[in-house]
């Protein structure tokens, strides 16, 4: 692999980390504004009495799912709780197919996956299991192809995987520069 090749890699996998920062944080916005919807929206009906000492006080509902649908009735977003009960927000293309998820790993990581048109998964950001911060892609047949994060001595780590699977890291190794 050239020099050119290394620099077209990074920066479509620093494109790619944009994207990720950008979803999490729309999805973070969507849930903060669905609660408060919820919050104010589905408590307003039963509060009839001016005079309840209950006027003031927030109404929280409470869900194991809640579903935005589009018009055909197909959930378009979803908040969820899983089996081992960590929040889960699910969204959906046009299609019908899921195309990002943020939730939590099973050690209980934050974690942010994409998926292309088809649903097939492709890139992945979270924490790795030293709990370090780490972007993954993978190629539409679900093989690592590239991993952004650190070493285990906190220096910054770039790994590229041919499609054969070999690792042809960057930073090469030090001693041949």
């Amino acid at each position: 692999m050239n020099h050119a090749q290394l620099e077209q890699r990074l920066a479509r996998l620093e494109c790619t980390q944009r994207i990720w920062k950008q979803t999490a944080g729309g999805m973070m916005i969507l849930l903060v504004c669905i609660a408060a919807m919820g919050a104010r929206g589905l408590g307003g009906g039963d509060r009839t009495e001016a005079d309840s000492p209950d006027r003031d006080r927030p109404r929280i509902k409470r869900f194991r799912e809640l579903q935005i649908v589009d018009e055909r009735g197909r959930p378009a977003v979803r908040l969820w709780v899983n089996n081992r009960g960590d929040g889960v927000v699910s969204v959906y293309n046009n299609r019908g197919k899921l195309v990002s998820l943020v939730g939590a790993n099973r050690r209980g990581d934050g974690l942010v996956n994409a998926a292309n048109n088809r649903g097939d998964w492709v890139s992945a950001m979270g924490a790795d299991a030293r709990g370090d911060g780490i972007v993954e892609t993978f190629h539409v047949e679900g093989d690592l192809r590239t991993a952004l994060g650190t070493t285990g001595r906190g220096e910054g780590k770039l790994q590229i995987f041919s499609g054969e699977g070999a690792d042809v890291t960057y930073p090469q190794d030090q001693r041949r520069q």
